[in-house]
């Protein structure tokens, strides 16, 4: 299944939930954000669990982790549909201004452009 599939079936779920039709792209961000922090509890569980040996653990947490990636992606697809705004455009867009970007991340987590 491709991509806008996927993005179809998610807005058709809304429309029937009658998400799209009674929220509002302010709520829709605030519903990102709190999924944005779960993946964030996520990832750092996967970090201090694989730093510590748990296996388990780490495997536990990756699942949740991609859980929350899939949670984000359906609402930033909501709220582009409640903004009748095209995500693969915004995507376009976005790389288009990073693209000739020059610089390099450090194992810090600091990225560091170059001129």
């Amino acid at each position: 299944m491709s991509y806008a599939d996927v993005e179809l079936n998610v807005i058709r779920w809304a429309e029937a939930r009658k998400i799209i039709q009674n929220s509002n792209i302010q709520a829709q961000a605030r519903k990102t954000l709190e999924q944005a922090g779960e993946l964030l509890e996520a990832a750092t569980a996967v970090e201090v669990a694989l730093n510590a040996g748990d296996v388990n653990a780490a495997h536990h947490w990756r699942m949740k982790y991609h859980d929350a990636l899939g949670d984000v992606l359906v609402t930033l697809i909501v709220g582009s549909a409640i903004a009748d705004v095209d995500l693969v455009e915004c995507l376009k867009e976005s790389y288009e201004e990073i693209k000739d970007r020059k610089g390099y991340l450090k194992p810090d987590g600091t990225f560091v452009k170059e001129s």
